[in-house]
């Protein structure tokens, strides 16, 4: 009976404690804890909290985004426009990603998304301009997305278009020998030609000669020591090596390594009974 007695003794003097803490401090702390009626509460990182020395609990400050981008001018020449920002943290936490949205509507009805990881800086192609466009920023870390920035503007001048790569209208790209058509990189050889060991194709496109048995010009065969050198097959062991067990030939060839083991044991059984009959002869005056 005394036992019964103090269990439920027990029982009352913990639960008003237990009951008392959660109405205080809530899911995350502070008076009234968690108030449902702010969505933006009810978020996953909105419910990370810390506690300051002896202090009630404060909630985590999202990461702050910091738009910078144009700088140095409104105007914006071409459609390969390039976006910067920084960041800043209370707490210092890592940054893990961004939100970049683009909109021609001030009030992002409907706009552009993009998302990365934790760089302060990315190219976005666009193809519609002449125009005001208005554009924001968020990040995250590791307890959730901070606000979006205020939004910066600027007008999109499509006098200078270019592709993606940044090659102009109705031009070649220098680097990957593309043509440049109306916004769009195509194969197009005939225009642009090809890389170095490549040939122009009948659809515009470059593809890498060969030799018979498949090796690219300029490179070795599966089977050494072959090379693939404008078209014929030489052996070139200095390039390619050798299988095992072969070394290279002088004339670019493979040849199979002799052991010379034996030979040198004969020599040396050779030299010894030479110079052993040489000291007979000295010794009985032959």
């Amino acid at each position: 009976m005394k036992r019964v007695f103090l269990f439920v003794l027990l029982i009352l003097l913990v639960n008003p404690f237990a009951y008392s803490a959660v109405a205080n401090y809530g899911y995350g702390g502070g008076s009234g804890g968690l108030d449902v009626s702010r969505p933006d509460e009810n978020q996953p990182g909105s419910r990370i909290f810390f506690r300051l020395g002896d202090q009630a609990y404060i909630k985590n400050k999202g990461p702050i985004a910091i738009p910078n981008f144009p700088s140095n001018s409104w105007v914006v020449s071409g459609n390969l426009v390039e976006f910067n920002w920084g960041y800043s943290d209370f707490e210092n936490d890592e940054i893990l990603g961004y939100s970049l949205e683009i909109d021609d509507d001030v009030r992002f009805v409907s706009p552009f998304s993009y998302y990365g990881i934790s760089e302060n800086a990315r190219k976005i192609f666009i193809l519609e301009g002449d125009r005001i466009y208005y554009w924001r920023i968020r990040a995250k870390d590791a307890f959730g997305w901070g606000e979006f920035s205020g939004y910066e503007e600027f007008y999109l001048d499509l006098s200078k278009k270019v592709c993606e790569d940044g090659t102009p209208y109705f031009q070649c790209s220098i680097s990957d020998f593309k043509y440049c058509d109306a916004g769009e990189l195509v194969d197009d050889c005939s225009l642009c030609g090809c890389p170095l060991n490549s040939e122009c194709t009948l659809n515009g496109a470059c593809v890498e000669k060969t030799c018979f048995d498949g090796t690219r010009y300029g490179f070795c065969s599966s089977k050494k020591p072959n090379f693939c050198q404008n078209g014929e097959i030489k052996e070139v062991c200095s390039l390619c090596g050798c299988d095992e067990g072969k070394e290279c030939d002088v004339d670019g060839g493979c040849k199979s390594i002799v052991k010379e083991e034996v030979q040198d044991v004969e020599i040396e059984r050779k030299g010894f009974f030479s110079g052993f009959f040489s000291f007979l002869k000295n010794v009985l005056g032959f």
